[in-house]
């Protein structure tokens, strides 16, 4: 891996996960990981402070936001080389996340400097009509499967905003705890989750109201360490008939958090997946819901997590694994990556200008 691993995404197949490496802001670079292997099979290098991935939804492309440059890149997956024109988001942007619709011809790009959010022509590259006001400081990204609303985590207003993507403007802004980061989208598009960074909490959005129906208090580490809490992913599949599960990334004490959408409730204790010193900060799930992955930020790992035994196990075929309910008893950690990064400082390294802390900072 490389250093700084920030972004993550799992192509649509299932067989390669794809992680940025932001090199503090420098010239970056994307690890593609067999998760069959669970090795590095490439590294593509972007531009300078990568920080989001979007895969495309035919798995041919991945898109990826380089903050320090203002650009956003193309990654050809079969060539596994960037492909086409390195593309401009405008002068003084610095493209955060990034989300594809799910016919894959557009993209939406956060702009935290400005505010907005950037839609983009997924096949020529251009900049679709004016760039939309959220808000101070947006984050994180996601769309609905029919496509009609893209999500937006707006770190500095405690909001997500919802976009109505036929008229391209603001169709519901809802307040939630404080600085909103990272959000997913559930599979039939009737709930977005929200990590709260600033308040160690998430929150359960009913899209159809826009409405906040669940806050759900993430756990604090050992002495007192905050959650801080930073990735969500949802899984595509329902473990039952209430409905899939919901993780959400515990920066500070280094764990994911499992949650029961239908009541709001912790399911289990947190699993390990790197300890407080790691930071796991971007989380993705597999296509068919079995495994979690995660970047662990301060020593450039990934994790991966089998969400069928809730452990983080030996490196193995996913083929193997069983398919009973998750469970949070028998938790083990390892770190799948071919080697470690350099340690850095406890405190967290700046990812890039103009792009604030993904969290308080570290005592």
């Amino acid at each position: 891996m490389g250093s700084l691993p920030i972004g993550i995404a799992v192509s649509p197949d299932g067989r390669s996960t794809w992680a940025v490496n932001n090199n503090g802001g420098g010239s970056g670079s994307v690890s593609r990981i067999d998760t069959a292997t669970h090795t590095v099979t490439a590294t593509v290098p972007v531009g300078n402070g990568p920080v989001g991935i979007a895969m495309s939804p035919n798995g041919s492309s991945a898109w990826v936001t380089n903050g320090t440059d203002g650009t956003f890149s193309r990654i050809s997956t079969a060539a596994n080389r960037t492909v086409g024109l390195t593309i401009s988001t405008g002068i003084g942007s610095s493209p955060y996340e990034v989300a594809t619709t799910p016919n894959g011809r557009y993209l939406w790009v956060t702009n935290p400097p400005a505010g907005t959010v950037i839609e983009v022509d997924a096949a020529s590259g251009a900049i679709v009509g004016s760039p939309v006001v959220v808000g101070l400081n947006p984050k994180g990204i996601a769309t609905s499967p029919d496509g009609r609303r893209v999500w937006v985590a707006v770190f500095g207003s405690n909001t997500v905003v919802g976009i109505d993507t036929a008229t391209r403007s603001v169709a519901s802004t809802v307040s939630v705890g404080t600085h909103p980061t990272r959000l997913a989208v559930d599979p039939a598009g009737g709930h977005v989750w929200v990590s709260n960074n600033g308040d160690s909490t998430a929150s359960g959005i009913d899209t159809r109201t826009a409405t906040v129906v669940t806050v759900v208090a993430l756990p604090d580490g050992s002495g007192g360490t905050k959650s801080y809490p930073n990735g969500v992913a949802v899984s595509p599949v329902a473990f039952t008939a209430d409905g899939p599960a919901v993780w959400v990334v515990n920066d500070g004490p280094g764990t994911i958090s499992q949650i029961d959408p239908t009541t709001g409730a912790l399911v289990g204790a947190p699993i390990s997946v790197g300890g407080s010193h790691d930071h796991p900060i971007a989380l993705t799930v597999s296509p068919d819901g079995n495994t979690l992955w995660a970047t662990n930020i301060s020593v450039g790992t990934v994790a991966m997590i089998s969400v069928p035994t809730w452990r983080c196990p030996p490196s193995r075929s996913t083929s193997s694994w069983p398919t009973a309910r998750p469970r949070s008893s028998g938790v083990r950690q390892s770190i799948p990556a071919d080697r470690r990064s350099p340690a850095i400082p406890r405190r967290l390294r700046p990812v890039g200008p103009h792009v604030p802390p993904l969290r308080a900072p570290l005592a």
